[in-house]
């Protein structure tokens, strides 16, 4: 033995002590380029091709090599452009295996289908393409039996993520208006909390924030408020609900600063709560 194999029964000894199970990465695999591809490396012809090396301990007993996917026919089979397909060669092929073949000028991978008449068929995985029936007017060759699909590189396309996202913007940007009854509703259930005039500006402000009433609508918030409540103790003004927006109360509840407020201390705190009750019984009332 050579002095680098002594040293690495030594290690591979003091490994397995230690209740591991080492292996050694003594054979090598090809791996092309070209998608396109299949059968023996001299059936491929002048392509790149690069190696792997792995345990033979890991690897079946054909002989096997790597290429990677391309289109989209297989797609609900989860094969996609860009996966590294493991193709093992010589193998006899059954009923629902992934194949690589080559039929006449042209390399596919389908999966293989014997029907009930014993017909064979290339099967897609892709309603935009149809099975093809091996019918011995074309010719075929199976170069080998899909073994493993590796998702190398995992990317989606710019035009997929972009609609994604304007898709959600717009829904987040649709607005479905709460009916006067719904509004009037609402009012109703937030009303006990307000127990001055002014306080009616945090309601006013939560239906303008989710644009439940035009922007400036104090006198038809008034309106609404006395229609729906009008034996409360502290009526709403428009002047006054007009005079607290200022300051910090001009922006969305959720960035309303005690230190930047018409109003401080306790009485900020119970104009907060009462908006911000105002915008869930908003938000509950929209997802019914």
């Amino acid at each position: 033995m050579t002095r680098e194999e002594i040293e690495l029964k030594e290690l591979f000894d003091q490994l397995r002590a230690a209740g591991w199970e080492p292996m050694l990465c003594d054979t090598k695999v090809p791996v092309y380029d070209n998608a396109v591809s299949c059968g023996a490396p001299e059936d491929i012809g002048d392509i790149n091709r690069d190696e792997e090396w792995y345990p033979h301990e890991m690897l079946p007993p054909f002989s096997i090599y790597k290429l990677p996917a391309k289109g989209d026919s297989m797609r609900d089979a989860d094969i996609h452009a860009g996966d590294i397909l493991t193709i093992e060669r010589d193998v006899r092929v059954m009923d629902g295996d992934m194949v690589l073949v080559r039929l006449d000028d042209e390399f596919l991978v389908k999966a293989y289908y014997e029907d009930d008449d014993g017909s064979k068929w290339l099967v897609p995985f892709n309603n935009k393409y149809e099975p093809i029936m091996l019918d011995g007017e074309k010719r075929v060759y199976i170069c080998g039996k899909v073994i493993e699909v590796s998702k190398r590189y995992p990317r989606v396309t710019h035009r997929d993520t972009s609609r994604i996202v304007n898709n959600s913007r717009r829904r987040s940007m649709e607005v479905k208006m709460l009916s006067n009854d719904e509004k009037m509703a609402i009012i109703r259930k937030v009303a006990p909390m307000v127990e001055i005039g002014r306080q009616w500006f945090s309601v006013y402000h939560a239906f303008e924030e989710k644009k439940q009433l035009p922007k400036g609508d104090y006198s038809g918030f008034c309106t609404m408020v006395k229609e729906a409540v009008p034996e409360h103790e502290h009526l709403p003004v428009a002047l006054e609900i007009e005079r607290m927006n200022t300051l910090s109360f001009t922006k969305a509840v959720v960035l309303w600063d005690p230190l930047d407020a018409p109003v401080r201390g306790v009485r900020f705190v119970k104009y907060k709560i009462v908006a911000q009750q105002t915008l869930d019984l908003i938000a509950g009332a929209k997802t019914l």
